[in-house]
């Protein structure tokens, strides 16, 4: 790769809940940078996985009362996607579901705390395990948020995400969510030499 750029690879899997089996894969091949170099599609079918599995990460696709994403603008000096977008949530604790996790995470990045977190929809995993779920989850009209200091939320229509600053990792998650088909949608990365597994990536 010219100009020393270094790839990884991302496979979105669309399943077919109906028959319990996977029916497509998308590759995306990108640059450490986000840019989108070439994709090739792939049929096959498996099992699905199991949604049990203890993720490691737990966000919210939130939505507002107009169906806008909230997203987080994280600060320049962010340990993780500094100046970029991401899905509020964070890492779960010992002992913690996702669900539990993403109730006390949305509590403490916009002082709301939801009274039900629905199942994921989507899963982001690399080959050796589950990274996060990604649980969608609409904003009540009458909920003032509250971000963290250094942090704001950033409403963002469906139809603007392609051109967004979103972290790379959440980007996947949002592309594969624009392919349609039948949920759970589990996101691979296949890249054992990828950077650290932190969700907000």
């Amino acid at each position: 790769m010219s100009d020393g750029g270094q790839w990884f690879i991302a496979t979105v899997h669309c399943y077919c809940s109906e028959f319990g089996v996977r029916r497509s894969a998308l590759h995306v091949a990108l640059l450490r940078d986000g840019t989108q170099i070439s994709i090739m599609t792939q049929i096959f079918e498996r099992r699905t996985p199991n949604a049990e599995r203890r993720t490691n990460y737990a966000c919210a696709l939130l939505r507002d009362y107009r169906g806008n994403y909230l997203l987080q603008l994280r600060p320049a000096n962010a340990t993780h996607a500094a100046d970029l977008l991401t899905c509020f949530g964070g890492r779960c604790e010992l002992g913690e579901s996702a669900e539990q996790c993403l109730a006390r995470e949305l509590h403490e990045e916009l002082g709301w705390r939801p009274t039900h977190i629905p199942p994921a929809t989507v899963y982001l995993c690399d080959t050796q395990q589950m990274i996060a779920s990604f649980h969608p989850l609409a904003l009540p009209p009458d909920v003032t948020v509250h971000p963290e200091p250094g942090f704001v939320a950033v409403p963002a229509p469906p139809a603007s995400l392609p051109g967004l600053p979103i972290s790379r990792w959440h980007r996947l998650v949002f592309e594969a969510l624009s392919l349609g088909g039948s949920l759970p949608i589990t996101v691979t990365l296949e890249d054992p030499t990828g950077p650290g597994r932190h969700c907000n990536q």
